[in-house]
């Protein structure tokens, strides 16, 4: 009767700071964007969705229980407009962290939603990490008459075999259940979170800017801190335990305790970073977030850490690791589809060649300009002016504006912001004396390749804020 009173305690306790919560949730994030939440406070609370939104996507769970469920949120990745299906939406997950360089370098993601409705494509994510009382819901089939706060806490201590158990025998009861989503014919079946989808809804998806959601610590409120948004390390945190679900402040979409609490398994098996992409090397299980062991300190938006598919002859399981779940369809249904998309490459793919031909043309019509501009120089010009005619310093660029030159130096750094990269000469930003700007990326291939070396350049230099600069070089070389 005892332990029974202090539940019930408890429950009331969380219930008035989920109220408390709701009401600051209404205040503060009702906006004005169709891809962004609004709470519903006329939808009845429950313990595995203390803050119901009007658009939900409510699922049952395998028990049959009407007070179980899990909760799903659409994440648009672009505009019904847009029906090319080679098109998605592209950003850069990562940081610029030379810390962490080798887990969370910058590199290109692009996602697109197989499912749609009238405002755009879109995927489903669950809104809610997943809690012990849904785990035994779908694993062991297993539902209380009536679920308490304890069922509420993120599930944890699972190894990534037992997490895609969990979607594995979730899907097959989605397959019989007359609530699934489904696209055409095909039920929705479900999955560990792809990384770069995971990154996209825990960053804003389009509920924000490019640079915002390029932002590695970018929080839906800036007048907040990334404690009011997640449970982390600490006596006036967690406390080292994992927390009911949905008692920090969401994401711009609605999202909860996408940062700590308990960080989560993605699908994809760990892959090293480069600055733009991965490295080659595929090892154990990719886990995103943080947890109630992670110092606020490092709980950025790019976080990411390996864990190890067994430990001592044991599957890996650790008390801060966990899951959630998304929802996905096969994207060539039918014939139908996949003679559409075929179609789709084949112009893509045109396009893309028709781009190439015509940079190339232009650029041999630029070099052969400045081949005859060079041989209409006396020689003994030339070889005076070696340093400033055939190449020249970053340093001597800002003397020549409006000229077309060859400029060879150091790379201090590149950077790429809203797929649109930049090489500064010189210094690193903001102490460059020259950069080249880039924003016809395909051109180029990987620019970070040239990070850290001695490059040269060709093309007329422009002044643009009182900096010199290329745009679009017609050569760019790496030098021995």
């Amino acid at each position: 009767m005892k332990k029974k009173t202090k539940n019930n305690r408890l429950f009331t306790v969380l219930k008035i700071a989920g109220i408390c919560l709701s009401v600051s949730l209404n205040a503060s994030y009702a906006k004005e964007k169709d891809f962004v939440f609004v709470i519903d406070k006329s939808i009845k609370k429950s313990v595995f969705n203390p803050h119901p939104m009007k658009d939900d996507l409510v699922l049952p769970l395998p028990c049959g229980s009407e007070k179980y469920n899990i909760v799903f949120r659409k994440i648009y990745t672009n505009d019904l407009s847009d029906s090319d299906m080679t098109n998605g939406y592209t950003f850069f997950d990562g940081s610029e962290d030379p810390l962490n360089a080798a887990i969370q370098s910058k590199r290109k993601c692009n996602v697109r939603g197989n499912f749609s409705d009238s405002k755009g494509n879109f995927f489903y994510l669950s809104k809610y990490e997943l809690t012990k009382g849904q785990y035994e819901a779908i694993v062991l089939n297993k539902c209380k008459s009536t679920p308490s706060v304890k069922d509420a806490v993120a599930m944890s201590n699972i190894s990534i075999d037992e997490a895609r158990n969990v979607a594995k025998i979730y899907s097959d009861f989605l397959q019989k259940s007359d609530k699934t989503p489904k696209v055409q014919n095909e039920k929705a079946y479900a999955s560990l979170p792809y990384e770069c989808y995971w990154s996209f809804a825990q960053r804003g998806g389009l509920s924000v800017n490019k640079n915002s959601l390029e932002d590695d610590t970018r929080l839906a409120d800036p007048s907040k801190t990334v404690k009011d948004y997640a449970w982390g390390y600490g006596p006036d945190s967690s406390n080292g335990k994992v927390q009911v679900i949905g008692m920090k402040l969401p994401s711009d979409l609605g999202l909860f305790d996408m940062l700590g609490n308990v960080q989560e398994y993605m699908d994809e098996p760990f892959q090293a970073t480069v600055q733009g992409d991965l490295l080659a090397q595929k090892g154990g299980s990719t886990v995103r977030g943080g947890s109630i062991l992670t110092p606020f300190s490092l709980m950025t938006n790019s976080l990411r850490t390996e864990k190890k598919r067994y430990t001592n002859g044991n599957p890996t399981k650790a008390e801060d690791t966990g899951m959630r779940l998304m929802l996905n369809v096969s994207v060539t249904l039918d014939r139908e589809t996949l003679k559409k998309l075929e179609s789709d490459v084949i112009k893509k793919n045109a396009s893309r060649k028709t781009m190439i031909k015509q940079d190339d043309e232009q650029k041999n019509t630029s070099n052969l300009a400045f081949s005859v501009k060079e041989n209409a120089f006396d020689a003994n010009k030339k070889q005076k002016d070696t340093d400033n005619y055939r190449y020249i310093s970053p340093y001597k660029a800002a003397v020549y504006i409006g000229q077309f030159k060859k400029v060879c130096g150091f790379v201090y750094q590149v950077k790429v912001k809203n797929n649109q990269g930049y090489l500064n000469f010189g210094g690193r930003y903001p102490n460059q004396k020259f950069v080249v700007y880039i924003n016809k990326m395909y051109k180029y291939g990987n620019i970070y390749d040239y990070s850290g070396k001695k490059v040269c350049v060709t093309g007329t230099i422009k002044s643009y804020r009182s900096m010199p600069e290329i745009i679009n070089p017609y050569t760019l070389e790496l030098q021995n």
